[in-house]
């Protein structure tokens, strides 16, 4: 049933934003000069905690710092709307002057199938982005109403999903020469910033900065045909959005498919969707919040003016497709790993076919590594590995999956071990089997990371 909101608030980040792009020339951004936001100082269940992951972002005078994050299982991208870059941490997190980071202007991001993409703060366009390099490159993607805002990748296809001034549109094949761009919010064109799309691609929840009868903002969600759902008013200031695990209950409570959002007010809402909407304050006393996501560890990260928090438990569907193995990964040969290039990834052949720039890989080694340096993977570590199918493979593989790159894989004694000098997205071919016998295929579509 769709449930109609009353209140008359409206967030004014928009505005900023209409301030910046229309100063001639130049991109002005301005630093504050207040003091550092606090963390959350109440958290109330199902929420237990919230700590500092990334800090001392810079922000300007309206408050606005930290906005679109990417976790993709090895590096944490943040973009920060006061100076127009780009930042790398690890998974760990970190002070933002202390890592990489590049004056690429992008806004919302969000990974789509092993490729990388933002939104641009002063611009109408969807860029990609290179996770080692930061490097942007321009797509044919031009967005309407002339500003794109929050961004989400369809969980069931290459699709984007892109929040304008204008409504929520979506745009199928985004790489391609020709991108389709259209509304996908049938009932509702309004000023649409924050979004998140459940992990079985039914559900499209949005923050809805203006409202849709005048100056009230409000929680959207849409069905897949892009029909209004529900209605849920947010004095607050809406902003990020998340959504919960179905069939998960954290300390009593039921959170199964609910909606989290963080507030430009330094709250964070919970939405009880299996309670008529009902809405409770789960964190409260931080500073201004912006767009959120989560991660692969299914923790929910929230931007604030100068940081972003990390909450606990992690009950939430990860923002991006988990493309790593629950345990350890397949290997493929560094001058075999090329976009496009169609390598056995598991295989009795594998040292055959294989092609590796310090050498000729030994018999035995078929291609999955049991042990990775790091879990999940990265690059610049290590792999170790037992002879043939004692390995221990996966029983199937998913129709897309992270494959670690070696550039050398040698035998010791029983031991067989590797380097990780990039690791690629692959797209598998059915055929596969756990046994050497039926080989594992497919194609490189993308680079996630290289050392």
């Amino acid at each position: 049933m769709l449930r109609l909101r009353t209140t008359t608030s409206r967030s004014s980040r928009f505005g900023a934003c209409v301030a910046v792009v229309t100063m001639v020339g130049a991109v002005l951004f301005v630093v504050s000069g207040a003091a550092s936001a606090s963390t959350f100082t109440t958290v109330s269940p199902p929420i237990t905690g919230a700590s500092d992951f990334a800090t001392n972002f810079p922000s300007n005078s309206l408050s606005t710092g930290p906005i679109g994050m990417i976790d993709d299982g090895t590096s944490f991208f943040v973009t920060d709307y006061a100076n127009g870059l780009l930042y790398k941490f690890p998974i760990t997190g970190g002070d933002a002057a202390t890592v990489t980071s590049a004056a690429d202007g992008l806004f919302g991001l969000t990974l789509s199938h092993g490729v990388y993409f933002g939104t641009t703060i002063l611009g109408s366009t969807v860029d990609t982005f290179d996770p080692s390099t930061l490097a942007t490159t321009a797509t044919n993607i031009s967005v309407p109403c002339g500003l794109g805002l929050g961004l989400a990748g369809d969980p069931l296809s290459t699709d984007l999903y892109v929040n304008t001034p204008c409504g929520l549109y979506r745009v199928q094949n985004p790489t391609s020469v020709s991108p389709t761009v259209t509304l996908f919010s049938t009932t509702v064109t309004d000023e649409f910033d924050g979004i998140t799309i459940s992990s079985d691609g039914q559900q499209f929840w949005v923050a809805d900065i203006f409202g849709t009868d005048g100056p009230a903002p409000s929680v959207l969600e849409f069905n897949r045909s892009g029909t209004l759902v529900a209605d849920v008013p947010d004095a607050a200031g809406p902003d990020g959005t998340a959504i919960a695990l179905p069939n998960t209950n954290s300390g009593g409570i039921n959170v199964s498919n609910n909606v989290f959002v963080n507030n430009n007010d330094g709250s964070v809402w919970r939405i009880d969707t299996n309670n008529s909407d009902a809405v409770s304050t789960v964190a409260s006393g931080g500073s201004r919040g912006d767009m959120a996501t989560v991660g692969p560890d299914g923790c929910l990260y929230a931007t604030q003016t100068d940081r972003v928090e990390k909450l606990s438990p992690c009950f939430f569907q990860p923002s991006t497709p988990q493309l790593f193995l629950s345990s350890g990964s397949f290997v493929i040969g560094d001058q075999s790993a090329t976009i496009g290039s169609t390598p056995i990834y598991w295989g009795a052949q594998w040292a055959k076919t294989n092609v590796l720039s310090g050498g000729t890989a030994p018999a035995s080694f078929k291609g999955f590594a049991d042990n990775t340096s790091s879990a999940p993977p990265s690059c610049g570590g290590t792999w170790t590995t037992a002879p043939g199918n004692s390995s221990k493979p996966p029983s199937s593989v998913p129709s897309e999956m992270a494959v670690i790159v070696s550039s050398s894989v040698t035998k010791s004694g029983p031991t067989i071990s590797g380097d990780i000098s990039e690791i690629v997205v692959v797209t598998t071919n059915p055929g596969y089997a756990p046994d050497p016998g039926h080989p594992g295929t497919g194609k490189v579509v993308s680079i996630l990371c290289h050392s």
